[in-house]
């Protein structure tokens, strides 16, 4: 009867095991959902996207592997796509929202950075987006389009792609500029990025901690009762032997006054905001899903 009993319930453990292994490759789709239903959603896998046909399926493999390394090494996303139709889209707009319907980007803030190669507008442009924006700013972005626009000019289009992500990750090493802000192309706003470096941080700690410090010294002084009660009432005495009240009858008067009027011209608005220069500016904009976005493109 024991053994009877125990027979059954490892049948009953072989048939659960079947019936889950029999779940998974038939219904995949099913127990990945399972799997992940509980997490956030999973980008798309695929970061190269040659729908103009320019690579080979060596390059192609090669560029995938590069970008999947640069982004385990600075966790922020990069997409390559190459087009030959736009849909009627400028550059700036179809690579925006190549990003944005995709699902792309990394954290919170969905950094990352969208290189398109496009052969409709003959144009090489760079979405940027979250923390990469700041990290490459207008004139970084105009050095990165200064060789890729001679790579597409001798149609090296494998070597494009490379050099832009090696200066991507080389500038990603050098961190955000001192003095870098992010200026809004729509609003004439600016956004200045601000970080504190380790040394300053030692330093406010360690004058704060002095300033309290000497505080707490001072009232540990004070209520100690180190000095006698006779040495505090010669203290006492000694500024206030003396002391008095003297008053002195005191006017003031106007000798002369002067009134001077000048016109002040306003400012002429007529070309909108000013748009503060210097080489640490970031210009964003917004994208047709909402998102704001920096970068740049150069025709070739």
């Amino acid at each position: 009867m024991v053994k009877k009993k125990k027979i059954t319930r490892m049948g009953m453990v072989f048939l659960v095991v079947v019936f889950f292994a029999f779940w998974k490759v038939a219904f995949p789709a099913w127990a990945d959902k399972g799997a992940t239903s509980g997490g956030e959603r999973q980008p798309p896998v695929q970061r190269v996207y040659d729908q103009a046909g320019l690579f080979t399926m060596e390059e192609a493999d090669s560029l995938e592997d590069e970008v999947q390394a640069l982004r385990e090494q600075t966790g922020m996303d990069f997409i390559l796509v190459t087009t030959q139709d736009t849909k009627g889209k400028a550059s700036e707009e179809y690579a925006d929202d190549f990003y944005d319907q995709g699902g792309f980007g990394a954290g919170k803030g969905l950094d990352g950075v969208l290189y398109l190669m496009d052969m409709d507008n003959r144009e090489v442009y760079l979405s940027t987006s979250g923390e990469m924006v700041r990290v490459l700013t207008d004139a970084r972005v105009e050095a990165i389009l200064d060789v890729a626009v001679r790579f597409m000019g001798r149609q090296d289009y494998d070597g494009c792609a490379k050099q832009m992500l090696e200066m991507t990750r080389q500038y990603w090493k050098k961190g955000v500029p001192d003095g870098q802000y992010n200026y809004n192309r729509e609003t004439g706003a600016v956004s200045r990025y601000h970080a504190i470096r380790w040394y300053e941080a030692i330093f406010a700690v360690a004058l704060a901690a002095f300033c309290a410090g000497g505080v707490c010294w001072g009232v540990i002084r004070e209520y100690g009762m180190d000095r006698g009660q006779k040495n505090v009432s010669g203290y006492y005495l000694g500024y206030r032997a003396n002391a008095g009240y003297r008053f002195h009858q005191e006017s003031d008067r106007l000798a002369n006054s002067f009134v001077t009027q000048q016109i002040i011209p306003r400012p002429s608005r007529a070309a909108g905001c000013s748009r503060p220069s210097g080489g640490h500016r970031s210009t964003t904009h917004r994208s047709g899903s909402g998102r704001r976005h920096g970068g740049g493109g150069r025709r070739f």
